[in-house]
């Protein structure tokens, strides 16, 4: 199983114990040496533990590069209790969207603290939040194409009214089919030009060769009565 725990050094041991000790509760556990000047205090905050170093050269103007973060009941009621236990309050408590309440602090040494608050409700809020905030975006692209179709067919129909169809308005026309449907019979068409007489009449046509054409007589004459 691994643990971790936070040693802060400072230049005073006594005032960084005690700002610890009535802001958050601390106990002391550890003491390092039992006689003499202590070189080492073990804190318990609830389940964790904090160590405290006595360096009379710890730099503290150096640049930080970690923080403590506190998870607390109540990050409020602890702000007012700040400056009395010799800290500094850098600005009011801010709900986060995944559900903490986060308040920033510095100690006596000005070490930055984060004290932390876990709240359900803002959990939920926050989930509430980015659905509400994706269904407004939603809704905003949705408005915004029937705006731009509305506009284009608003125009075609002012187009269509005032005369001036604009290209693409007019239907395309039918594509012709491959075979052309016959129009009515003619008579002058069906039967051969060579088979017509200049009168209209029909005409016999030529002899085929090696055949006598019969001889056609003309009518008798019908004697009156």
């Amino acid at each position: 199983m691994t643990n971790v725990q936070a040693i802060i050094t400072t230049p005073d041991l006594a005032r960084l114990q005690s700002f610890y000790e009535r802001l958050l509760g601390a106990v002391e556990v550890r003491r390092y040496p039992h006689d003499g000047p202590t070189f080492f205090v073990g804190l318990k905050l609830g389940d964790s533990e904090l160590g405290l170093v006595a360096e009379a050269a710890a730099d503290l103007s150096a640049t930080q590069r970690i923080l403590l973060s506190v998870d607390v009941d109540d990050v409020n009621s602890l702000l007012d209790r700040v400056e009395a236990a010799g800290g500094h309050v850098l600005g009011p408590s801010t709900d986060m969207p995944w559900g903490q309440r986060v308040a920033h602090v510095h100690d006596p040494d000005g070490n930055m603290v984060n004290l932390t608050q876990a709240c359900d409700d803002l959990t939920r809020t926050g989930r509430l939040h980015n659905v509400t905030t994706a269904s407004i975006v939603a809704l905003q692209n949705k408005a915004r194409i029937c705006r731009i179709r509305f506009t284009a067919l608003w125009s075609r129909a002012v187009a269509l009214i005032e005369g001036r169809a604009v290209a693409g308005d007019r239907p395309e026309p039918r594509p012709e089919r491959s075979g052309r449907r016959p129009g009515p019979r003619s008579t002058s068409r069906s039967i051969p030009t060579a088979l017509r007489s200049d009168h209209g009449e029909y005409a016999r046509p030529p002899p085929r060769a090696g055949h006598a054409q019969p001889e056609r007589r003309a009518p008798a004459a019908r004697s009156s009565p």
